[in-house]
C-alpha cells in the first residue's frame, strides 16, 4: 500500500467500499460496543484514516490504538481486533496483511471479501 494524500487518490474500489452505507453503521456499532467517548471515537477514526492513507502501517495500528485517550478503561486489543475484522478486512485486497493482524490479535480470519467492482463508476 502506498502513501496517498487524500481520499481521491485511493483506488476506485476502495473509495466505493468506504462510501458504502454500512460504514457509518459499523463505526457506530464499534463505538457503542466499546462505549467510546467522543474523543476516543475521533481518535479511532483518525487512526483508521491514517492506515488507509498509508501514514501508519496496519501492523502498527494496535500500538497507535494503545495511545487512545483513557486507554486503561478499554480492552484495546479487543477494540483493535473489532476494527481489523469489521473495517480493515473488507479492504484486505488494498491494505494487505489484515489476516496477519487478525491472527496476532487472537482472531480467526474470515472468508475474503472482494473489493466492489468499479465497472459502473
Amino acid at each position: 500500500m502506498n502513501l496517498v494524500a487524500s481520499f481521491d487518490q485511493l483506488p476506485k474500489g476502495v473509495q466505493v467500499a468506504l462510501l458504502s452505507d454500512d460504514v457509518p453503521e459499523t463505526n457506530l456499532a464499534i463505538r457503542s460496543e466499546f462505549s467510546l467517548a467522543e474523543e476516543q471515537y475521533d481518535y479511532l477514526l483518525d487512526g483508521m484514516r491514517k492506515v488507509l492513507l498509508g501514514r501508519i502501517s496496519l501492523l502498527e495500528y494496535p500500538d497507535h490504538l494503545s495511545k487512545i485517550p483513557n486507554a486503561s478503561a478499554l480492552d484495546v486489543r479487543s477494540l483493535a481486533l473489532a476494527v481489523a475484522l469489521r473495517r480493515f478486512w473488507p479492504l484486505q485486497e488494498y491494505i494487505g496483511n489484515v489476516d496477519v493482524l487478525i491472527r496476532r490479535l487472537g482472531g480467526r480470519v474470515p472468508a475474503l471479501i472482494p473489493l466492489p467492482s468499479t465497472e459502473s463508476f
